[in-house]
């Protein structure tokens, strides 16, 4: 952000971009990590506090940025906002301890279940694969497949909310962005609730939600009018709110702990990837269709594909882990 204080041509732009790109596409990944490396009962429900924390900060700033803009200019503005991370996020990071021990470790994992857990049966139920076993492993490449497919679905239908329902339902763009409005704030809530569903019923919890990403693209055909809109934007915030939780919990329950922090950024970067196809995707579907329609089923073929393919997967650890404590 500071760089964007020196721009002065099309390079230093770039440049700007670069290192702007290099830290959104890394940091959160690198947080996730650490998040998932200290929780495996709540995995889940860190994973969403975590993510929750930049739902927050996106809805401040702007309010800042749009004060700024005409009060500093845009490239005071752009550096202005790295400030935090100097004063605030890097201290914290410092002094963050990043590598729990096996007490530390054991107070979450159960604490039911305390007497007949230990460090040592933690160590013990993590699966014996090896790096390279856990890439070939099915596992692996059907959470790739699915988180992918679920990120083709998700971006889709983000990208294209305002123009669907401007465009083809015919509705005003104050109410196009109240919805979108409406999304954000359900979707706030909504990483709690899934995260703990996650954290309750694992990898089928996940498969749960991928069938309802089907069933929130399907509601959109019901759209006509104020009403039906703000229904669709309630679901679409439920669903869209649980999907940036799932890649820990699919790494943590499946592949332990022991390999969290080489599987966790595959997952996202198979969410950069969906994400990038997307709404390309249906934006082509749309130009050769003349209308949404045949676009949406797909997505909801998708989704249903993902979440059957998801359900079929083993939380591996997590299942070694409860055997371990007696559950």
């Amino acid at each position: 952000m500071a760089s964007f204080l020196l721009v002065h041509g099309p390079l230093t732009y770039y440049f700007a971009g670069l290192l702007l790109g290099i830290g959104q596409g890394t940091v959160m990944v690198l947080i996730m990590v650490l998040v998932s490396r200290w929780f495996t009962r709540n995995v889940g429900l860190a994973c969403a506090i975590t993510v929750a924390g930049t739902s927050l900060g996106g809805s401040i700033f702007p309010l800042y940025a749009a004060w700024a803009l005409q009060a500093l200019g845009w490239r005071t503005t752009m550096g202005s906002l790295g400030i935090g991370v100097f004063l605030i996020a890097l201290p914290l990071c410092l002094i963050a301890k990043t590598d729990p021990s096996p007490d530390d470790l054991l107070r979450e994992a159960a604490p039911q279940a305390r007497d007949a857990l230990s460090a040592e049966r933690m160590r013990e139920a993590e699966p014996d694969l090896t790096l390279a076993q856990v890439r070939r492993h099915p596992a692996f490449w059907i959470s790739s497949i699915g988180i992918v497919l679920t990120a083709i679905v998700d971006q889709a239908l983000f990208q294209h909310t305002v123009l669907f329902l401007t465009e083809q339902v015919g509705l005003s763009t104050k109410i196009a962005a109240t919805a979108v409005s409406v999304t954000f704030i359900v979707g706030l809530v909504a990483k709690f609730v899934a995260g703990r569903f996650f954290d309750w019923l694992s990898i089928r919890g996940i498969a749960i939600w991928y069938a309802l990403l089907g069933l929130s693209t399907l509601s959109a055909f019901a759209v006509h009018g104020i009403a039906s809109t703000m229904l669709f934007a309630l679901g679409r915030g439920i669903v869209h709110g649980g999907l940036v939780t799932e890649a820990g919990v699919l790494a943590k329950h499946v592949f332990g702990a022991r390999h969290v922090d080489r599987v966790l950024p595959v997952y996202a970067g198979s969410f950069a990837v969906g994400s990038s196809i997307g709404p390309v995707a249906l934006a082509m579907i749309v130009d050769r269709t003349g209308g949404y329609g045949p676009g949406f089923l797909l997505l909801t073929g998708l989704s249903l594909v993902a979440a059957l393919l998801i359900f079929g997967v083993r939380p591996l650890y997590r299942e070694r882990l409860r055997a371990a404590a007696g559950l």
